[in-house]
């Protein structure tokens, strides 16, 4: 479903852009030749639409990083439920190790991804 909606966005940007773009070339006051339209309008198109994607959560199921971090969740309710314990030792370790690298890694990567540089 996720699919048809990005399809169906990805149609109406690149339509609303594309008459935005041509309408303004098309001005007497615009320096803009109209064979760059095309250029213009991926360039426009293909800047915003990964981000409207992501704030409309229309991006496809496999890229949601909150749906991946749901699946982690369930493994780990599962593995419960089947019995999988954990001895006294890795108990401790999980906590006060793997806790803080989750968190650096994520933090990490959250940078990487970001499109905006961090605020003082």
């Amino acid at each position: 479903m996720a699919d048809t909606n990005t399809t169906q966005l990805e149609k109406t940007v690149t339509q609303q852009v594309q008459s935005a773009v041509v309408t303004t070339i098309a001005k007497p006051e615009v320096d803009a030749n109209m064979s760059a339209a095309t250029k213009i309008i991926d360039a426009v198109v293909n800047g915003i639409l990964p981000t409207l994607l992501n704030a409309t959560n229309n991006e496809p199921w496999y890229q949601s990083k909150v749906l991946w971090g749901q699946f982690v969740v369930i493994i780990g309710i599962l593995l419960n439920m089947l019995g999988v314990t954990l001895s006294a030792s890795m108990a401790v370790m999980i906590p006060t190790l793997g806790i803080p690298l989750v968190g650096a890694a994520i933090t990490i990567y959250g940078r990487l991804k970001a499109k905006k540089p961090p605020t003082p």
